[in-house]
């Protein structure tokens, strides 16, 4: 790091005097007296251990540096020559995973950045693509999606885990738990090391619980740093962080402190999802003797989602009383890029099939939405709430166990990764998704569901042929919009 013809043009100069003594810290190499009390500041240890750690996860703000020093971690990794552990055409991998390929990406051009400032390094370099960089030892460092089915079968020279609190998969509540569980077998054959790096979000997920274990644990083997912002990066102004902090200190203390946010919590418990889902079940039949809602969760096609949902309620024995369960019978969900003239005439043939004339939906873009459904003799009406009131009407039904969902991932996922957090003034707490995940799924699935709650049932109408499906809007129960 201090060596002008290695890294020395960018870690040799005071500013980075902090992330020297993190390396060495990761290292297990003698520190002095100033590194040490730093030591002991970011890592709530007392004793500084004498061998290198194989696991670590660096708790930082933004701005810190982190992504940088990740990039020259994973650089010296791919360095060291492990031919005589490597299988005939094995190459030793230093895998850059961030929450998205764009983001690792940028990982990947600080990798470049460092080895084109070396002449020595850039020598060995015998093949670069976008996303990879080969060196003459047969050790490769690539760009990898954060998924844990892509990342099996590798030998790893190391792993670096950019933003870690920040992975989402459709698919999964939980994919940094079980990306960290797929690639940690990879890491024994080279003895290479898992880091992970990332500004703190609320507390759960794979970074929480390893801060939780092991922060300030002297007899712990994985090593756990935070450090607030100028401990890290001393030329961020203090300024910035002073008016950040005078516009919101909960969310200043997440992005200058490094501290888990207190004030974000999970919405829905996972046990209330379980109990609503019956396995196996993604769609449910057109029953015409139900009386059918319709939400759509509008998208313009490039960015988004776009889904729509059908839900109808029913009577049921509950708690000693009458109740009403609210049922799930159709999601689709459209992913981008798509024409939205298409999907709003895919999404008039659901809604013509269950009887629905009438379909709700949030207030996004709703001109052209209007429009859109109009064409197909179909009525659309913005809600009068907003998601996040929605999604706070629904959560008695499902703590009273009263939905029944449908057992489509996407769905589960999103609702799973909702999150209640407070607004700003004391204006009650707001409940969306978290950074870069998505609730299109949710938002629609809990709009359907909201609908159904508020159906009159005194409104049914008896046709000589047996009951019918609510096919007028204004037969809904008032606050409709």
């Amino acid at each position: 790091m201090v060596d002008p013809d290695l890294f020395g043009r960018t870690f040799g100069g005071p500013t980075f005097s902090a992330w020297r003594t993190v390396a060495k810290i990761l290292d297990g190499l003698p520190l002095d007296d100033g590194e040490h009390e730093l030591f002991r500041q970011v890592t709530g240890r007392t004793e500084a251990p004498l061998v290198p750690f194989s696991e670590a996860y660096l708790v930082k703000p933004r701005r810190a540096g982190g992504t940088l020093f990740g990039a020259a971690c994973g650089v010296h990794a791919a360095l060291q020559d492990y031919r005589d552990r490597l299988g005939p055409g094995e190459w030793a991998t230093v895998a850059l995973i961030a929450s998205d390929r764009r983001q690792a990406r940028q990982l990947m051009g600080y990798v470049k950045g460092l080895i084109a400032d070396s002449p020595i390094i850039l020598a060995e370099v015998v093949n670069e693509t976008a996303e990879s960089i080969e060196l003459a030892h047969r050790a490769r460092l690539e760009v990898h999606v954060a998924s844990f089915r892509s990342t099996r079968g590798y030998s790893y020279a190391a792993v670096l885990l950019d933003e870690l609190a920040f992975y989402r998969d459709d698919q999964s509540a939980s994919p940094d738990v079980e990306l960290v569980r797929a690639v940690r077998p990879g890491l024994a054959n080279l003895g290479g090391r898992l880091l992970g790096f990332s500004s703190p979000h609320s507390r759960r997920g794979h970074l929480w619980e390893m801060y939780r274990s092991h922060y300030g644990r002297d007899a712990s083997d994985v090593l756990v740093i935070q450090a607030p912002g100028r401990v890290l990066n001393p030329t961020i102004k203090e300024g910035v962080i002073a008016r950040a902090r005078a516009e919101d200190p909960t969310a200043a203390r997440s992005e200058w402190d490094a501290q888990f946010r207190e004030d974000v919590a999970q919405f829905l418990v996972d046990s209330d999802i379980d109990r609503a889902v019956e396995a196996g079940v993604v769609e449910r039949p057109m029953v015409p003797a139900r009386n059918y809602v319709a939400f759509v969760d509008p998208s313009g096609g490039r960015h988004d989602a776009m889904t729509l949902a059908i839900a109808h309620p029913s009577k049921v024995a509950h708690a000693g009383a009458e109740g009403r369960r609210l049922t799930l019978d159709r999601l689709l969900i459209v992913h981008p890029p798509f024409d939205p003239e298409t999907v709003v005439q895919r999404f008039t043939e659901a809604l013509r099939a269950f009887g629905l004339k009438t379909v709700t939906g949030d207030r996004y873009a709703a001109e052209w939405v209007s429009s859109a459904f109009s064409k197909y003799g179909i009525q659309y009406r913005p809600s009068d709430l907003d998601k996040s009131a929605i999604y706070v009407e629904v959560l008695p039904h499902f703590a009273q166990g009263l939905v029944e969902l449908l057992d489509i991932p996407t769905l589960l996922t999103q609702l799973r990764l909702l999150e209640r957090r407070p607004r700003a003034g004391g204006r009650g707490d707001a409940v969306d998704h978290p950074p870069r995940a998505s609730d299109d799924a949710a938002n629609a699935a809990c709009g359907a569901i909201w609908l159904a709650s508020r159906v009159r049932p005194e409104r049914l109408v008896r046709p000589p042929g047996g009951f019918r499906a609510i096919t007028d809007y204004d037969e809904l129960g008032a606050g409709h919009g």
